[in-house]
């Protein structure tokens, strides 16, 4: 994929309204972006809740990994003041790593999107690579092809 491709496919989640730079945490868009849920829609109420609690499970183990990270505890502060549903999680005390299956993307340009999830580790850093491919089968394929420019 080019840098041009990755710039349109990530438009297609990415909220235009706010600063890509302030702050690149899933969490945090997850839980302080009415968009950023709008475009990652659950299939159903359980689903959602689900993902939140994935997202405050992955964190907590991240958290726990870094030890006295000063980023981390502002991360953790922050979130828990933006969100009284993070809060309510997080006092759940889970820890799990990020994990992820098939998600649907909603586009205003294309519209729904399915695509497999894979996330790659490296061993040797604390960096996650986030894979989504189209699901075979479905028209995802040709919507992406249509997010491209001419």
């Amino acid at each position: 994929m080019t840098a041009s491709e990755r710039r349109h496919a990530s438009s297609t989640v990415s909220d235009p309204e706010s600063d890509p730079e302030s702050d690149p945490d899933p969490a945090w868009h997850w839980f302080t972006s009415p968009h950023w849920r709008s475009v990652l829609r659950s299939a159903s109420p359980e689903e959602e809740e689900a993902t939140s609690l994935l997202y405050v499970a992955d964190l907590r183990a991240t958290v726990t990994q870094r030890g006295h990270d000063p980023a981390a505890a502002t991360l953790v502060s922050d979130l828990r003041a933006a969100s009284a549903e993070f809060a309510e999680m997080w006092d759940q005390h889970r820890v799990s790593t990020l994990r992820c299956s098939t998600k649907s993307v909603f586009s205003e340009q294309v519209g729904r999107l399915d695509l497999d999830c894979v996330i790659l580790a490296s061993p040797l850093s604390r960096q996650r690579l986030l894979l989504l491919q189209p699901v075979p089968g479905t028209e995802t394929t040709d919507r992406l092809s249509r997010l491209l420019p001419d």
